[in-house]
Parts: C-alpha cells; sequence; structure tokens
C-alpha cells in the first residue's frame, strides 16, 4: 500500500468540493469517518483527515460536530465522528 499523505485527503476534499459545487450544491457537510473510508478504505486515520479538513475550512465554514472523548463530557479535536460544512 502507498504513503498515506495529508495531500491525499485535502485532494479528496478539494473534489468533493468541486462535485457539490457543480451540482449546484450551496454547502456540503464531510465526515472524518467518511473522508478515511474514501482515501484510505478504513478509519484509522483521523488525525491526519481531521487535520486536512480544518485546514481546508474557509471563514464562512462551520464545525457542525466535534469528536467527544471516550467520557462523553470532553471535546477533542480528533476523531472519526467530526463533521464539518463546507460552503461552496
Amino acid at each position: 500500500m502507498a504513503k498515506i499523505t495529508m495531500e491525499m485527503f485535502l485532494n479528496n476534499i478539494v473534489r468533493l468540493k468541486g462535485e457539490n459545487a457543480h451540482d449546484g450544491h450551496p454547502w456540503m457537510e464531510l465526515r472524518s469517518g467518511d473522508l478515511q473510508m474514501m482515501v484510505v478504505g478504513k478509519s484509522n486515520y483521523a488525525p491526519m483527515s481531521c487535520e486536512a479538513m480544518y485546514r481546508s475550512m474557509g471563514v464562512k465554514d462551520e464545525i457542525i460536530q466535534m469528536p467527544r472523548s471516550m467520557d462523553k463530557s470532553l471535546e477533542v479535536k480528533h476523531g472519526n465522528t467530526l463533521i464539518i460544512r463546507y460552503y461552496l
């Protein structure tokens, strides 16, 4: 298997934004676990996928859901449940 890179995640986000904009959608939501499955085929790359999602955010984009820690009361920065709405 090829080395997994941040660029792979960033490129997929750009592609998804382009496809959604082309289809006329004003925004798209992306979950980190879904991005990991698209890029790698498994969901154990949360730090890299989440960082790519954060880096891809524009001024108007919103974090819809932050990942939660195992104790459910603490928010964490990386996890499969991060959801960001990107305005296109």
